[in-house]
């Protein structure tokens, strides 16, 4: 039996972010959920956040979401697919899953984390 585990990810100042998974051979990640902050100061732009399934050649968005320009510093946009495996958003086997945090303008700092399993 896996444990869910939890990876985290901290950009630069107006720097985008991919926090990642690697796949593995025969296995599967199963995403539990993702958050993604503000720290540091205000967005002075959009903020995507794109949950994307990497194949080595291609990476492929599957689900999306957005802090919004002028968003203060400490918010927070996050999903909870659910806490069980069935629940959970399933990552074809040997895909790498990846975070896609874009830059968030001039001083702005993101934190990403996933919460996930492999089996």
């Amino acid at each position: 039996m896996s444990l869910k585990q939890t990876v985290v990810g901290t950009s630069a100042a107006n720097t985008a972010q991919t926090v990642s998974v690697t796949g593995i051979a025969k296995k599967r990640v199963y995403l539990f959920g993702y958050k993604v902050f503000i720290k540091a100061a205000a967005a002075g732009a959009d903020i995507t956040i794109d949950i994307k399934k990497y194949d080595g050649t291609t990476a492929t968005t599957i689900w999306s979401d957005i802090i919004g320009n002028a968003a203060g510093r400490g918010t927070v946009v996050s999903y909870k697919f659910g806490d069980t495996k069935n629940d959970a958003l399933p990552i074809p086997q040997g895909f790498t899953l990846q975070c896609v945090v874009a830059a968030g303008g001039a001083a702005c700092v993101t934190v990403a984390s996933l919460e996930y399993m492999v089996e």
